[in-house]
């Protein structure tokens, strides 16, 4: 079983405790990049890498106050990781949470910087560093909360392969390949799993030993929420999904996504404006704004969009509609102008969110 199937099947085991199962279909349905990796994904060039931390273990979840978004994200030099159990795990409909980061590597290739947050609610919390000479590899830093009970354990359990991480106790290397390597172990009290995976580079296994090895707890990191959708576009049995994309604090992209299994809806925030060609004025946010229809490209069809100025930052509202048994988008989407509007005119824009750390090391 490999790293895909186990995540697959962790989400249908998560969406069992929630009816309907409609957002993990819909999340698992959805056309990916790429493949899953062995433990995680990872990608890597003999040139460069990218490094990628998730975090699911949550020390605390509070309302999102403008006023302490402000702090720049940094990294610490604390102690071997010793995990922090969550005592609050946001709801999937709870839209304005801050989230501490609880695991930080403290050793990443040179020349990386962050330049990525995504966090499904209730799920966990990913991190991305790049290389912007070259930024075509990857490594990712996984905590599973499940720990013991995970699907990945067993993998860990399974491995005759291990080395000693120090501080960090028992490792223990993935399966063998010839394009990846991957290592799991532990946290301090055995709660959490925590697992690294490096791709196609030299030196594979001292990589995923040495991030490993120097990975602690005490992260100080804040996500704060920049868009809160309101609670009537958010359905008991959505996935919803947050995602903060972009090379440094004038070049981003802030996304929340509710994906369902017949729909899926985004409402992003840019520092400019997306194309927005073949489109009509309307108002929105009792404002100017464009509504962009659906159209066919290359055989697909793009999202149906509405575009309003927020200040000097730009709110899209954006979405599809799928073919009955999980098929592509439909031409005639059942996403409308009036529903976009809707979704606009009651979403929450945080305007002074803290952008510092993108393209931060």
């Amino acid at each position: 079983m490999n790293t895909e199937d186990l995540i697959r099947d962790s989400l249908m085991r998560q969406a069992d405790l929630a009816p309907p199962p409609g957002p993990t279909l819909a999340a698992l349905r959805k056309p990916r990049r790429r493949r899953m990796p062995l433990l995680i994904a990872v990608a890597v060039t003999a040139a460069a890498l990218v490094a990628v931390a998730v975090v699911v273990d949550i020390r605390s979840v509070r309302s999102a106050d403008p006023a302490t978004t402000g702090a720049p994200s940094k990294r610490t030099t604390g102690t071997p990781a010793t995990p922090v159990k969550p005592s609050v795990l946001p709801d999937r409909n709870q839209m304005a949470v801050d989230v501490p980061v609880l695991y930080e590597p403290q050793w990443l290739p040179d020349g990386f910087v962050e330049q990525e947050r995504e966090f499904p609610l209730g799920h966990s919390l990913k991190r991305t560093w790049r290389n912007p000479a070259d930024p075509t590899g990857i490594v990712m830093l996984l905590v599973d909360p499940e720990g013991k009970n995970s699907l990945f354990s067993v993998q860990h359990e399974n491995s005759p392969d291990r080395v000693d991480l120090g501080a960090n106790g028992d490792g223990a290397f993935g399966p063998a390949s010839l394009d990846e390597a991957g290592m799991s172990w532990y946290s301090a009290d055995g709660g959490s799993l925590l697992m690294v995976t490096v791709e196609a580079m030299p030196g594979m296994k001292e990589v995923a030993r040495r991030i490993a090895e120097s990975t602690t707890s005490g992260g100080t990191s804040v996500h704060a929420s920049a868009l809160v959708l309101a609670p009537e576009h958010v359905g008991a049995g959505d996935f919803v999904t947050r995602t903060w994309k972009g090379t440094s604090p004038t070049e981003w992209t802030i996304q929340v996504e509710v994906s369902h299994l017949s729909r899926s809806t985004q409402a992003r925030l840019t520092p400019t404006s997306p194309d927005t060609a073949g489109g009509t004025s309307v108002r929105a946010r009792e404002a100017g704004a464009t509504f962009v229809p659906a159209r066919q490209v290359n055989g697909d069809w793009t999202d149906v969009m509405l575009v309003v100025p927020v200040g000097d930052r730009f709110l899209t509202v954006a979405g599809k509609s799928f073919q009955p048994g999980g098929g592509g988008p439909r031409a005639a989407s059942e996403i409308t102008l009036e529903t976009l509007t809707a979704i606009a005119n009651t979403t929450v824009v945080v305007q002074n969110t803290d952008l510092s750390w993108f393209g931060t090391r």
